[in-house]
């Protein structure tokens, strides 16, 4: 996967939730809510499991292969966690700060961006070099 495939198909198709929401934001009469800490877990598990597949996937040498699978496999646990403290927040309101899971799932999410973006450079150099 080439650095442009992965920002087209992974990255934007990944922020869809979030841009259509902030679309609809501006598009609206009633100003509901603009942001969903749901639509950036989303954002950052796609990610972390785009790095499986992907790697699982490389010939590549193995360490460094199985402690990214394994990063990717903690990190993709980490956003089902918090994925559920959110949903857990819907059922009984009042119990987990809903402003501490957005900054928390921003921070996560940007991190498995920065990871995920680790990921496909070094695989696509490894891929060019083999080439050559």
């Amino acid at each position: 996967m080439t650095k442009t495939k992965w920002m087209i198909y992974t990255v934007l198709f990944g922020l869809m939730p979030v841009l259509g929401r902030f679309l609809i934001y501006l598009v609206s009469t009633v100003k509901a809510p603009r942001f969903n800490a749901g639509d950036v877990i989303a954002f950052g598990l796609l990610l972390v499991i785009t790095n499986i597949n992907l790697l699982e996937h490389q010939d590549m040498p193995h360490p460094w292969k199985t402690k990214s699978i394994g990063l990717s496999i903690a990190l993709a646990i980490l956003m089902a966690m918090l994925f559920a403290a959110m949903c857990f927040q819907e059922v009984n309101q009042n119990t987990i700060d809903l402003r501490m899971i957005k900054v928390v799932s921003i921070v996560l999410s940007g991190s498995c961006l920065l990871f995920s973006y680790a990921v496909v450079d070094r695989v696509t150099k490894t891929r060019v070099s083999e080439a050559s």
